[in-house]
């Protein structure tokens, strides 16, 4: 496995970590009662590591397998990031839900 750090590939995650922006990722809270917020944290962490996690593998790994005819696995890694990606955002979605409902 290696790491590819070229600038299509920058860009591609840039666009990854914008997309988190724009679906509000970054946002930890939910609104709570009385104008309260109520954090969402251990699971906002899980979804920020599944995403970044994901968003590195599409943008930035590189698997070859094989001695004599090289093969580059990186379709792999291109469907297991958005996976991830996908994953993240729905745990994210989910646990904001959940906390918007116990706090109403």
């Amino acid at each position: 496995m290696s790491f590819n750090f070229g600038p299509v590939r920058l860009i591609i995650f840039i666009v990854c970590v914008l997309v988190f922006w724009a679906l509000k990722g970054f946002e930890n809270t939910v609104p709570g009662e009385e104008g309260t917020v109520v954090e969402v944290g251990n699971q906002w962490v899980w979804s920020l590591i599944m995403f970044f996690g994901g968003a590195a593998a599409v943008s930035f790994i590189d698997h070859y397998i094989g001695t004599l005819e090289r093969q580059n696995i990186r379709l792999v890694y291109l469907i297991l990031g958005a996976i991830l990606m996908v994953s993240g955002v729905m745990l994210l979605n989910k646990a904001k839900a959940a906390l918007a409902v116990v706090a109403a």
